[in-house]
C-alpha cells in the first residue's frame, strides 16, 4: 500500500501564506484585460481543485473507463510532477472567474479546500480500485492521478506569483520556490 503524499495540503498552505501579503485592491488589479487578477487566480485554484477532488471521488465510486488511456503529455506531467512553467490558456469558461468578494472569502475557500484534501487523501490511502474520469486535454486520470494533478495545478499557479507581482508592480517576493 503506497502512502499518498501530503503535497496538496502543503501547496494550499502556501496559497494561504501568500494571500496574507495582499490587500483586496491589490488582489483585484488586472495588468491585462484578458488575464486574471491575483484574486481571480486564487479563486480559480479553489474552484478547480475542488473540481479535481470531485473527480477523485467519482473515480473511487465507479470503475467506469478504467481501461481508458492517459495521454503521453499527461504521463510526462505526472513523471515530472509538474506542469511546464509557461502560461497555459485554459478553457474559455475560465473567463467567467469573478473577482473575489473579500480576502476572508478566499481564506475560507482555501481552508475548506485543505480540509477536503485531507479527507480525500485518506480515502486514497487504502489503495482502493479506481475508475477514470477524462481531463479535457490530457486524457483519462484515475483517482490517484487526479489527486496528484490537483497539487501539480496549484503549484503551477504558485510559480506564477512572482511574475504577476512584477507585472502588477507589487514588488513582492513571491513564494519560496524551494517549497514547490
Amino acid at each position: 500500500m503506497e502512502k499518498i503524499p501530503q503535497g496538496l495540503e502543503a501547496s494550499i498552505d502556501l496559497c494561504l501564506q501568500a494571500l496574507e501579503k495582499y490587500s483586496l485592491p491589490q488582489l483585484s488589479i488586472k495588468y491585462d484585460p484578458k488575464k486574471w487578477s491575483l484574486g481571480q487566480m486564487f479563486l480559480h485554484i479553489v474552484e478547480s481543485t475542488d473540481f479535481f477532488l470531485d473527480n477523485v471521488e467519482t473515480c473511487l465510486r465507479q470503475m467506469k473507463d478504467a481501461g481508458e488511456p492517459t495521454t503521453e503529455r499527461a504521463l510526462k506531467v505526472f513523471s515530472a510532477n509538474e506542469l511546464p512553467d509557461i502560461e497555459i490558456m485554459g478553457p474559455s469558461s475560465n473567463d467567467l472567474t469573478p473577482q473575489p468578494e473579500s480576502i476572508e472569502s478566499l481564506r475560507e475557500g482555501l481552508t475548506k479546500l485543505k480540509l477536503r484534501a485531507v479527507a480525500v487523501r485518506e480515502k486514497l490511502s487504502g489503495d482502493p480500485p479506481s475508475g477514470k474520469v477524462k481531463h479535457p486535454g490530457l486524457g483519462y486520470f484515475n483517482a490517484r492521478e487526479w489527486y496528484q494533478f490537483a497539487d501539480i495545478h496549484v503549484r503551477h499557479h504558485l510559480r506564477q506569483l512572482p511574475r504577476l507581482e512584477g507585472k502588477l508592480n507589487l514588488g513582492g517576493e513571491g513564494i519560496n520556490s524551494s517549497k514547490l
